[in-house]
C-alpha cells in the first residue's frame, strides 16, 4: 500500500525554516501547506503524469505547479507517511517494517521496529503547530492507534481520520483488515460509532479539509492541512468500472508502452528510457 504523492505544496526545508524563524512576526508573511496524498497510486497514473485516466483536477493543480519527479517512498505506505511526515528514514520513525504486528524475531521489540511513529521524531504538524499554524488532516492515518500517537497527539489540531489499512468508502464502516469486520474512525481524538448518511470517503476528506482550512482562515492563520485519500486503493466504485469499460482491454504491456510514451512527451523521462521487460514469472498480455 503504497502512497503516492499527488500534490504538494510542501518542501520539508522551507516547512522546518517557517517552523524555527521568527514566525510569529505580524510583519512576515507565512505560506499555508496543503498535502495531497493517494493511496496505491501508480508514477504514471494521473493524466499529468502520462496516464489515460481523466484526472483534470490534479491535472490542473500540477500544472499550475511544479511537478516533481523524483520522490523517494518505502515498499508499503505507514513507512512512507512516516517519511513523509516526519523528514526522517522510516527506521528512525518506527517503521522498519510497516507494522509492529510482523516483524522478524531479532526485530522485535527493537528500536527502529515499533510499528508505530516513534517518540524520537516530531512531525511537522507539531513544528508548525508550535509555531502558530492552524493543523489539520482528514483520510487514512496508519501511523499508531494508541493514544499518544492519534493525529491529534502529533500536532493536528482537527482531524478524521481512518486508521484501518483498507475499508470501505461508504457508510457501512466495513473494514478489509482480517479478523477486524469493522473499521476504526476517530475525529478530533474521539472514536466515530456512525459515518453520515451518504457518506463517501473521498468527498467527506476532502469537505473536513476545506472547513478546517476555512477555520484557519478565519481565524488569520496560516494553515497545514494533510488530505490523505484513501482511494484509489481498493475496492473499485461499480459505476467506475463501468465507466471505463474496454479502456484496458488492450493489456497491460501496451497500455504501459503508451504511458511510456506520454511521459517522454511532457519531458518527465528522457528519451532513451526503455521498458522494463517485466518479471520472468508473469506471462505477457498475450499470453494469458
Amino acid at each position: 500500500m503504497r502512497p503516492t504523492l499527488v500534490g504538494i505544496l510542501l518542501a520539508a526545508g522551507v516547512a522546518l525554516t517557517c517552523a524555527s524563524a521568527e514566525v510569529h512576526d505580524p510583519a512576515v508573511e507565512r505560506p499555508s501547506f496543503l498535502v495531497i496524498v493517494a493511496d496505491d497510486l501508480g508514477y504514471s497514473d494521473l493524466g499529468a503524469y502520462g496516464g489515460e485516466i481523466p484526472t483534470p483536477n490534479l491535472d490542473a493543480l500540477a500544472i499550475s505547479g511544479l511537478r516533481a519527479t523524483d520522490f523517494y517512498v518505502s515498499c508499503r505506505g505507514a513507512p512512507s507517511r512516516a517519511m513523509l511526515l516526519t523528514g526522517v528514514d522510516n527506521h528512525v520513525a518506527g517503521f522498519g517494517v510497516s507494522d509492529g504486528r510482523h516483524p522478524e524475531p531479532i526485530q522485535k521489540g527493537q528500536p527502529g521496529y515499533e510499528g508505530r511513529l516513534s517518540e524520537r521524531v516530531v512531525t511537522v504538524a507539531s513544528l508548525l503547530r508550535d509555531a502558530g499554524y492552524h493543523t489539520s488532516m482528514a483520510g487514512k492515518w496508519a501511523l499508531g492507534e494508541e493514544p499518544g500517537n492519534l493525529p491529534r497527539a502529533r500536532g493536528f489540531e482537527r482531524s478524521f481520520v481512518l486508521h484501518d489499512a483498507a475499508a470501505s468508502h461508504w457508510q457501512d464502516m466495513r473494514s478489509a483488515v482480517p479478523r477486524r469486520p469493522r473499521a476504526r474512525y476517530t475525529r478530533d481524538g474521539a472514536d466515530v460509532e456512525s459515518l453520515p448518511a451518504g457518506y463517501f470517503s473521498t468527498r467527506f476528506f476532502t469537505d473536513f479539509v476545506l472547513e478546517s482550512i476555512a477555520e484557519a482562515r478565519a481565524a488569520g492563520r496560516p494553515f497545514f492541512s494533510y488530505l490523505s485519500f484513501q482511494a484509489p486503493h481498493g475496492p473499485l466504485a461499480d459505476d467506475e468500472r463501468v465507466s471505463f469499460s474496454g479502456r484496458y482491454d488492450e493489456g497491460f504491456d501496451a497500455i504501459r508502452n503508451a504511458r511510456l510514451l506520454r511521459m517522454k512527451t511532457l519531458g518527465l523521462l528522457d528519451q532513451s528510457v526503455q521498458p522494463y521487460p517485466g518479471i520472468p514469472t508473469v506471462p505477457s498480455w498475450s499470453d494469458l
